[in-house]
């Protein structure tokens, strides 16, 4: 019986000892759990890039009044481009979640603008916050150009960040971080990030080349208005009431905000005008840099002067003099952007007017413009 104890315990000893065996085995052989692949970062990069160009193509296209000819006859340039391979950037995995979150408002954005929708205040909130996290995604990762990069990549100046739990960091101790500093304003540098920029969707020079052929054909289908709006337009998610500003094309010149804004300055006792001066321009920079997440530190300073000293001589002027000046003086109350270059005007025009996606607007835009001719030629009858 003794003996039989023992075998019996052996026994159970080794299967034990195989059960345990075999855990052990199978926990090593196991595959981890699937992770994410995401996407190469310039590509990431270039995605939003290209939403953000291509909400302002509708923009510029619907908002400039095109007429039907003119439609046709750029939908057909728009053709060509699309058959020259010039399409929206492509991707090779994952969105980072941040991104994701950036790029599905400008989708959001974009659908409402295609279906002639009116963006909603709360979908405009939603796109400030978006642009706001866009903003630092892009300025914590932003460092000189670094060798070794393609020349027009996006990883020249963004830092490719690390992303765990779904979150953007950046090492900015690591040895190839530079901070940009002064080279931003240099011609070389300017140029490059045009390049990198537009690359977005042109891809080479190629691209760029043939963009630029496109332009003196879009020259010849548009008035000498739609030249002068389209070719200074800028970048906008989303439309202005009107496009007839040939300064800032894109931006509304004047908003009641901005008279406002002169107004309480103007009410604010000396005492705590200081402070109140501060925080308004502290709201102005903010939104500078939702809006152009590059702005060098330099540039900020020159533009909150220059903001600042507009408050101060609204502040020092008598009741009847504020108000012959203020919308003079409010519409200076927006961060000075550059403007494009008269040489390259007509490659503006072309970029906008023919963007990826732009036949699918022309299309859209043909049948409103239809479907009004219709509602007028209705309208004549009832009235005869």
């Amino acid at each position: 019986m003794k003996r039989l104890i023992m075998i019996l315990v052996g026994v159970a000893f080794f299967l034990a000892l195989g059960a345990l065996g075999a855990a052990i085995f199978a926990q090593e052989t196991e595959p981890e759990p699937a992770r994410e692949k995401y996407a190469d970062w310039d590509e990431q990069l270039c995605e939003l890039g290209y939403r953000l160009f291509a909400n302002s193509s509708i923009n510029v296209i619907y908002g400039v009044n095109l007429t039907k000819e003119q439609a046709q006859k750029l939908r057909k340039l728009a053709k060509e481009v699309e058959a020259k391979g010039i399409k929206k950037p492509e991707t090779s995995g994952d969105f980072a979640p941040e991104v994701n979150k950036v790029r599905k408002t400008f989708m959001e954005i974009q659908e409402t603008l295609f279906e002639k929708k009116e963006v909603t205040k709360e979908l405009e909130a939603k796109l400030v916050e978006a642009r706001k996290l866009e903003s630092d995604i892009l300025r914590r990762g932003l460092t000189a150009p670094v060798w070794g990069q393609k020349y027009g990549s996006c990883r020249r100046c963004h830092a490719e960040p690390r992303i765990t739990d779904g979150k953007i960091t950046y090492d900015t101790t690591a040895k190839k971080w530079k901070a940009m500093g002064r080279k931003v304003n240099s011609p070389a540098v300017k140029k490059e990030m045009g390049v990198a920029h537009l690359g977005a969707v042109l891809r080479d020079m190629k691209g760029f080349r043939f963009m630029g052929e496109m332009g003196e054909k879009v020259a010849k289908i548009l008035t000498d208005n739609h030249k002068e709006v389209v070719g200074k337009f800028s970048c906008c998610l989303i439309p202005p009431k009107s496009l007839s500003d040939p300064v800032r094309v894109g931006q509304a010149d004047l908003a009641e905000w901005q008279v406002e804004m002169l107004e309480k300055a103007r009410k604010c006792p000396d005492g705590w005008w200081p402070a109140a001066k501060k925080r308004t321009l502290d709201a102005l920079q903010k939104g500078a840099l939702i809006a152009d997440p590059g702005m060098t530190e330099k540039k900020m300073k020159e533009e909150r002067k220059r903001v600042g000293d507009i408050l101060e001589k609204a502040r020092s002027l008598s009741d009847v003099d504020f108000e012959m000046e203020k919308e003079n003086l409010a519409a200076q109350i927006k961060v000075a952007m550059p403007e494009t270059p008269e040489h390259l005007r007509n490659f503006n025009s072309a970029f906008f007017l023919l963007m990826p996606g732009a036949v699918k607007v022309y299309d859209k835009l043909i049948e409103h413009l239809d479907k009004q001719k219709s509602l007028d030629e209705g309208d004549e009858k009832e009235e005869k």
